[in-house]
């Protein structure tokens, strides 16, 4: 073989790797062997963890890692609504789908951001000996509180963190804001105290020294052993939730490995085997209507700084003035 025929061979051969490589810019390759897929959120709560242990051991295609630090570079975020909202308004986030999604629209961002994968709902915890003297029936939803007789009702100071800004929030949204805030004045005579942490009225509760308390399913849920002094009764007609939602990290090129981990969130009995005991509820099926309206979700502040001017309107209206104690412990 001739020098030019030798040359013009090696030209084309490195043509065909260039155009080979070039058909594969712009994919998401898969992690290699042994490469992890980071994702973070739910900070303070072990169920995550167990999520990703559990995805593991199900022998799927990919590898995931927790990773407690949320400032370090992730490719994927099980986060709280408001939290992935914060995150795709800063563009952090790319669009993610998965065939055959079963989440309500209702509770997945209409650009593919982030989608809803399970809720955790404020409940009521009631002592069982002031339900055997009062009748659980009095304790059916949000407008029987207001009519129950020499209760004691324990409740967070609702401007004390992101979880009760939220349960405030949704709360306003659903009933109109002078509503709501009209709401808890009528509860005002019930609440003795305003605590500093969940764990203040569970324990008030549990001890009998208060008679119900407004707290979050996940809260009370690790403490529901069978002696414990108190049930939980999820309000009947729609109650206040905080959505957990999924979302994929803008800068991670690990998209498929990504969807692969909210398809087994949302379809893999394993999953809600973990969640339910944590306390977390899987969302209802898109044609149950009923079920997705009794969630109610905060739909009217949309920036941060709405929900701080409405816990500003709580504090001036409930709380100045009230003549209840906050308790730190």
């Amino acid at each position: 073989m001739g020098r030019s025929k030798k040359f013009l061979l090696v030209v084309l051969s490195v043509l065909l790797l260039l155009v080979a490589a070039g058909c594969g810019l712009g994919k998401d390759p898969a992690p290699s062997q042994g490469q992890a897929v980071t994702v973070t959120g739910m900070p303070e709560q072990k169920v995550l963890p167990e999520l990703v242990a559990a995805y593991n051991q199900a022998g799927r295609k990919y590898r995931l890692q927790y990773q407690p630090d949320a400032s370090q570079p992730v490719d994927c975020y099980l986060e709280t609504q408001a939290a992935v909202q914060q995150l795709a308004r800063q563009q952090k986030l790319a669009p993610l789908t998965v065939k055959d999604n079963p989440v309500p629209a209702a509770f997945r961002d209409g650009q593919h951001f982030w989608c809803g994968v399970f809720y955790d709902p404020v409940v009521f915890l009631v002592n069982h000996q002031f339900a055997r003297e009062q009748g659980q029936e009095q304790l059916r939803d949000w407008y029987s509180l207001p009519h129950l007789k020499q209760a004691r009702l324990a409740l967070e100071n609702l401007t004390d963190n992101a979880s009760t800004k939220d349960f405030l929030a949704a709360l306003a949204s659903h009933m109109g804001q002078a509503e709501c805030l009209q709401y808890f004045k009528t509860l005002q005579p019930l609440v003795g105290t305003y605590g500093k942490f969940p764990i203040t009225s569970i324990r008030m509760v549990a001890g009998g020294d208060a008679d119900l308390a407004l707290t979050r399913s996940s809260f009370v849920a690790p403490y529901l052993e069978s002696d414990f002094p108190a049930y939980v009764q999820v309000p009947e007609g729609g109650t206040p939730v905080t959505l957990y939602a999924f979302a994929l990290a803008k800068a991670s090129r690990h998209q498929e490995a990504c969807a692969d981990f909210l398809t087994w969130l949302l379809t893999d009995p394993t999953a809600q085997k973990l969640l339910q005991p944590a306390g977390y509820y899987p969302l209802p099926a898109d044609a149950d209507k009923d079920a997705c309206a009794a969630l109610w979700l905060n739909t009217f502040y949309k920036e941060p700084q709405a929900v701080d001017k409405l816990a500003d309107a709580w504090v001036k209206t409930i709380r100045l003035g009230a003549k209840t104690t906050e308790v730190k412990k």
